[in-house]
């Protein structure tokens, strides 16, 4: 009785050796992944934030355009801003 036990066993665990090559590669791939993920969400910050702050200065440009070296400024700065937001955006690691 204990001898088909242990027979039953060895099985089982000659059975379940597969799965730990297995796990292995699976936990490698989803760590890959993951940090890929944090990759295009930091890249996705950083696009959404130059377009909202670029169009923000390109919205407030109009308003102080009395004072003109300071509205012309804002103006190309928020161009900037959102050329640069545009290639983060495009440009993908």
């Amino acid at each position: 009785m204990l001898i088909d036990e242990i027979e039953r066993l060895d099985a089982e665990r000659s059975d379940l050796a597969s799965f730990r090559g297995k796990f292995h590669e699976a936990d490698k791939s989803a760590a890959i992944l993951e940090e890929k993920f944090k990759g295009k969400i930091s890249i996705e910050i950083i696009h959404i934030a130059c377009i909202t702050v670029g169009a923000a200065a390109l919205g407030y440009a109009p308003s102080i355009w009395q004072m003109q070296p300071t509205a012309w400024m804002t103006g190309i700065f928020g161009v900037v801003l959102i050329v640069a937001g545009l290639a983060a955006k495009a440009v993908k690691p």
